[in-house]
């Protein structure tokens, strides 16, 4: 795709107008053209590897990785209400009353 931009660049470059503005608005479109190509590009190689994570860690922990972070929110609540459970006794043997 890359090739293509380019070759479209040329193309309009050899038949354009030889002035610096129409020169400037053509390399000025096909970097646009290019960041976007790149940019989706670069975005779709990022899912795969969000994927490819997901897979190396299931493969090197033995645990799906959904799994890892359901039993770590599940330990971060029972953690919370643990703390919860100590503060409300704290209270209770200082005397004083929580309502």
């Amino acid at each position: 795709m890359n090739r293509e931009i380019l070759l479209e660049m040329y193309e309009k470059l050899w038949n354009a107008d030889k002035d610096k503005f129409t020169w400037n608005a053509i390399l000025k479109d096909t970097l646009e053209k290019l960041e976007t190509f790149n940019t989706k590009k670069n975005e779709k190689r990022m899912a795969h590897m969000d994927v490819m994570n997901h897979e190396a860690f299931n493969k090197m922990m033995g645990y799906p990785l959904d799994e890892v972070k359901r039993l770590a929110d599940l330990l971060k609540e029972i953690n919370r209400n643990r703390i919860v459970e100590l503060n409300q006794r704290d209270l209770k043997q200082n005397g004083i009353e929580n309502d």
